[in-house]
């Protein structure tokens, strides 16, 4: 029983460890997802009360693999504009010459940071606010997968999500496709030749189905 415990426990934590992994690979541009166009169509800053109402327009692909959450809810793929509240960080208040202090009536001067910054660098939050729209779900699709085949034992299978995972780094869906089904022939080789090469077949004992 405690064998079988332990066992468990650390199907459990390697699972949770994969999909880590897979999240942190997720906010990597190229890798996890690709922007065609961004662009800021609106910004309607409300200086006193330190934020902006915002439309952007966003053209991109979200990797499927990595960002499977996405694509059950069919924003895997987003042509689309969006409406942002645009909240000022680091206020910075710029002192009322007369009265020695912050005079928020008068003070025509009175800003907070962001205000400050081009569109395109204002693009970058936009950009993280996507990535972070669902990133919890994501991450509990992710810890279901990797704990799925954890519990069936078929640790090989990560030849295929990972070569899918450079494939959409060169080629997009047509990359991940292609480098899914060049995975699953490598890892069906492993299971019906695992001899084929010795050196090759301990170094994956070692790495993966010693954890």
């Amino acid at each position: 029983m405690q064998k079988f415990l332990k066992n468990i426990g650390k199907k459990l934590v390697f699972a949770l460890f994969t999909s880590m992994l897979l999240a942190m690979l997720g906010i990597f541009k190229g890798v996890g997802y690709r922007v065609f166009v961004i662009e800021e169509t609106t910004f309607v800053p409300h200086t006193r009360l330190g934020y902006a109402d915002v439309k952007f327009h966003f053209e991109g692909i979200f990797n499927p693999l990595l960002y499977p959450y996405y694509w059950i809810r069919n924003y895997g793929i987003i042509n689309s504009d969006f409406y942002f509240l645009y909240r000022a960080e680091h206020p910075h208040w710029l002192m009322d010459t007369m009265s020695g202090g912050l005079n928020m009536e008068v003070d025509s001067d009175w800003y907070p940071w962001g205000w400050e910054l081009t569109p395109e660098e204002r693009c970058e939050t936009y950009e993280i606010y996507l990535l972070t729209l669902g990133n919890v779900a994501n991450f509990l699709v992710l810890f279901i997968v990797t704990l799925f085949i954890e519990i069936l034992n078929m640790r090989k299978l990560y030849i295929a999500i990972f070569a899918g995972i450079v494939g959409f780094a060169f080629g997009n869906l047509t990359g991940t496709v292609a480098g899914m089904v060049v995975g699953l022939f490598l890892s069906i080789l492993c299971f019906k030749l695992p001899k084929l090469n010795g050196f090759l077949n301990n170094l994956w004992f070692q790495l993966w189905e010693k954890c």
